[in-house]
């Protein structure tokens, strides 16, 4: 994924993610994994997309971090790999 994507261009360029595999951890669980190793992937990516458009809304923490990851994408502090 490219920095400067957000998660809605995101979601029209794989608009049928939601269907494939799902995820098997929290999106807690995700985005600390995320925040220690500095590297992000498409599978983290995918599972924190289908969090966000899930039934359930994210908590507010959750959201903060989520944002602050996007943050860190488009500042180049993340690396992305597949």
């Amino acid at each position: 994924m490219r920095a400067d994507l957000g998660i809605h261009t995101c979601i029209q360029q794989r608009p049928n993610f939601i269907s494939g595999a799902f995820c098997q951890v929290s999106p807690e669980h995700v985005v600390r994994r995320i925040i220690a190793s500095g590297r992000i992937t498409a599978v983290d990516r995918d599972c924190l997309l289908q969090a966000a458009l899930g039934e359930t809304p994210l908590s507010a923490e959750l959201t903060e971090h989520v944002t602050r990851l996007f943050d860190r994408l488009r500042m180049g502090l993340l690396k992305v790999v597949d």
